[in-house]
């Protein structure tokens, strides 16, 4: 039998109805040859669009999720059927939506990643005249929850893993329009060729905050993330080691994780493993930064694995692990690997500089995927080491695929196609390895949109988190900040032993927890320091264990949150399906505050609260007549962690 699974959207009849509503009629907009779509256009079927003289074809994928959901999905395709060039297409917005506004109608945004201790920050303000952009996820999430009024209103989410814009245009009639899709397109088609554009999401709904997020949540955990053989999303905890470490060394760590008992889901070999038979650090070190001078060089460093990657894959499957391999898919070095032998094959050159803190001039091209030859060699050469060495997971820490400049019509065709490249890519590793899981870095949490979720995980959303010394306070906003959409986006847990406070921070989806960090000005090791506390990374990865099914489940935020270092936060996740749930609060280390009383708007009854450090137990009403569920700090900074279900009568 299937695992349980959370609730359904559980969508009001009002709310499907106006899902409906939107699927037989999807409001797009674009301009064709100078003319407002749908001028010129017959329609040939439900959601399909033929301009007779010139034979472009417009398509809308069209997906409904039934009569529990209040969300519609869609996605415009374009097809040129003529004998010529089409006429310019130009100014798509794949939404282009006007309804009623109301007074104490806002917007709900969601930062992006740029290595701050606010990423992923959730942000609500008026709404008004406004215009979101971000080139890709850096500044913004493609996610937004637009109140209409004081108590209804939709979400709206992009598939679209390139520059997108969101626009808001309140008008004087108490209308809004909201339009959104690419930043900007303009351009021809050639006879034959086909372009896609942004999938949109609009989820209906109606009363509170609190329930159209997790009406978000539940709608991606059951049609968008990617579930294991029993049908449930399956973050994975790893541990992580760097590339560039010695086999030996590699298959000793791998003993010690044996030997004691530790369990983890996944082996991760990151950068470092690759290039010319060549001596390398151990550790990444940001002053030197070998590995990234190498990269576009795909070939195993046979100095530090002599015997291939195989032999520590082939280890960490022994010892109840899978393998996860990490890529630089897209980028090479001028006079590395394919840059060296096909320099044609790279689009333009970056100016000569360092990488990292080092100093080394070098100048970085990205392999263009429009050419059909290196199109393959990538694909085969990636494929292929992943098969080779039996790897289970594959990490993609790097840009977008590059596919060329665009002509001045022609703009935004060179995007679109870099777009497509990647989920065909990625696509193609998932069918030729049944089973994998991809690892969506991106340069740490840069894509998080529609379209990648259904394909991947995020183990590694900020590199704020890249100092051994990183306050765990980045974790609990981005934590605090993604609950209000988006479900199991993981972060790096800072690898300080015994550290329970900065572990906590991380519980939210997939994840690292090293024994050691390999990162750092010198600091890094290969092996566990001596007397390192393996009960403690035990007991941590047990609860870990217990707390990663709810996960996936609904998302209360029980207090503020924001990255000032005398505050506390506290948040809860609940599955109602499994009658149970988990509560994390953090006293950060300047917070005046010994206590927190927390309102847990859980259904009316009994639950067992039981603390996951010292066992005590409590039975605690909760519902419109309960009591506030207390935590109290013992120490500064701290972490509570109190598990909780549904207490027999």
């Amino acid at each position: 039998m299937p695992a349980p699974t959370p609730d359904r959207n559980f969508a009001s009849a009002t709310e499907h109805a106006a899902a409906v509503r939107i699927a037989d009629d999807p409001p797009f907009s674009f301009v064709y040859g100078g003319k407002p779509f749908p001028e010129g256009f017959v329609r040939t079927g439900d959601h399909a669009f033929l301009h007779p003289a010139t034979g472009l074809r417009v398509t809308l994928e069209v997906s409904l999720y039934g009569e529990d959901s209040s969300a519609v999905e869609w996605t415009p395709r374009f097809e040129n059927t003529g004998a010529a060039d089409t006429p310019v297409i130009e100014d798509i917005r794949a939404l282009d939506w006007r309804g009623p506004m109301a007074d104490g109608a806002w917007i709900g945004t969601l930062n992006g990643t740029q290595g701050r201790a606010d990423d992923f920050l959730y942000r609500e303000a008026p709404l008004a005249e406004a215009t979101y952009a971000s080139l890709g996820s850096r500044s913004l999430t493609p996610f937004f929850n637009v109140a209409c009024g004081a108590d209804s209103g939709f979400v709206l989410a992009l598939g679209w893993t390139g520059v997108w814009s969101v626009s808001c245009a309140p008008a004087a009639d108490g209308t809004v329009r909201v339009a959104a899709g690419m930043r900007k397109t303009h351009f021809i088609l050639h006879p034959g060729e086909k372009v896609r554009q942004p999938r949109i999401l609009m989820l209906f709904w109606e009363g509170d905050r609190l329930r159209a997020q997790n009406m978000c949540r539940r709608h991606l955990v059951l049609h968008h993330i990617p579930a294991d053989e029993n049908g449930e999303p399956f973050p994975p905890v790893c541990v992580p080691a760097w590339g560039g470490m010695k086999a030996a060394n590699h298959l000793a760590y791998i003993r010690f994780i044996e030997e004691n008992g530790l369990r983890f889901d996944y082996y991760w070999i990151d950068a470092g493993w690759h290039g010319p038979d060549h001596e390398t650090e151990e550790y990444q070190n940001f002053l030197t930064e070998d590995w990234a001078y190498n990269t576009g060089d795909w070939s195993e460093n046979r100095r530090v694995y002599p015997n291939g990657l195989k032999e520590v894959a082939d280890a960490a499957r022994a010892a109840g692990m899978k393998p996860l391999l990490w890529f630089h898919a897209y980028v090479g070095n001028e006079g590395v690997g394919w840059m060296k032998d096909h320099p044609e094959w790279s689009g333009p050159l970056g100016e000569p500089h360092g990488i990292g803190l080092c100093k080394r001039p070098t100048r970085v091209g990205r392999i263009n995927v429009a050419i059909p030859e290196a199109r393959k060699w990538l694909t085969d050469t990636i494929g292929g080491t992943l098969v080779r060495n039996g790897m289970a997971g594959y990490r993609e820490d790097t840009c977008l695929p590059y596919a060329g400049e665009d002509a001045p019509d022609r703009e935004g065709i060179a995007e679109i196609r870099s777009v497509e490249a990647l989920y065909e890519i990625w696509d193609g590793y998932r069918a030729r390895i049944p089973g994998l899981l991809i690892d969506n870095c991106g340069g740490g949490g840069s894509r998080v949109d529609l379209e990648t979720l259904s394909r991947s995980y995020v183990l590694w959303r900020s590199d704020f988190n890249c100092p051994p010394d990183a306050d765990p306070l980045g974790s609990q906003v981005g934590n605090w900040g993604l609950g209000h959409f988006i479900p199991l986006v993981g972060g790096g847990a800072p690898v300080r032993p015994g550290g329970t406070y900065g572990f906590r921070s991380s519980i939210y989806g997939g994840m690292p927890f090293g024994l050691f960090h390999n990162t750092g000005y010198g600091e890094g090791r290969t092996a566990p320091e001596p007397g390192y506390p393996v009960e403690w990374h035990r007991r941590m990865l047990d609860a870990w264990r217990r707390v990663r099914p709810l996960l996936c489940g609904d998302f209360f935020p029980l207090t503020g949150c924001d990255t000032a270092t005398d505050g506390a936060v506290a948040y809860a996740f609940w599955r109602a399906d499994l009658g149970r749930g988990a509560l994390l609060a953090f006293f950060r280390q300047d917070c005046p505050k010994d206590e927190l009383p927390l309102a847990l708007p859980l259904p009316a009854g009994r639950y067992r609260f039981t603390d996951d450090d010292t066992g005590e137990e409590r039975i605690v009403p909760a519902g419109p007549d309960g009591a506030p569920f207390r935590v109290a700090a013992a120490e500064k900074p701290f972490a509570a962690l109190w598990h909780f279900a549904v207490a027999a009568d």
